[in-house]
């Protein structure tokens, strides 16, 4: 029988890991999908995992600290270093958007270094990932925001 199931993870921001740089966040969700998955009860069919955030997203990478806590954040602050003047972040478009932080190198370093959403197959009821392959979510903005949202879709076979 073919199904749709629709689900929405909420990270909360204080539970992300650190990294070398205080803009970056990051947190495994693989189990938190695969638990999804479960729920589902599809079988065979694909997953479609999709940050809701501009400044967050999701890649499918190995979650090995030194990659994700030391190299990605230094790479990323050589190419988007926060303090760098910004069309995005002009005192005219500020002043007009209340709450609205100084936050440009957040959504390059989002759009270079995440996807807006990945697509997954499913096996026998589990993600099929590589030996070393994770879901991690990154969060290139942390600041002043305790929840974030990834919303989850998986279409497939439950038999």
């Amino acid at each position: 029988m073919f199904k749709t199931h629709v689900a929405s993870l909420e990270i909360k921001v204080p539970s992300l890991k650190t990294t070398v740089s205080p803009d970056i966040g990051w947190k495994n969700i693989t189990e938190e999908i695969q638990t999804v998955i479960q729920q589902s009860h599809v079988r065979r069919g694909i997953v479609v995992i999709q940050s809701q955030h501009t400044t967050a997203g999701v890649v499918i990478n190995e979650a090995e600290e030194g990659l994700v806590e030391t190299d990605l954040p230094q790479a990323l602050a050589r190419f988007f270093p926060r303090g760098r003047e910004y069309a995005h972040d002009r005192v005219e478009r500020l002043r007009h958007t209340p709450g609205e932080p100084e936050n440009a190198h957040a959504h390059l370093q989002c759009i270079f270094a995440t996807p807006g959403s990945v697509a997954l197959i499913i096996e026998d009821a589990r993600l099929a990932l590589g030996e070393w392959q994770s879901v991690l979510f990154v969060d290139f903005d942390p600041h002043d925001r305790p929840i974030r949202t990834v919303r989850v879709m998986i279409v497939g076979d439950t038999e």
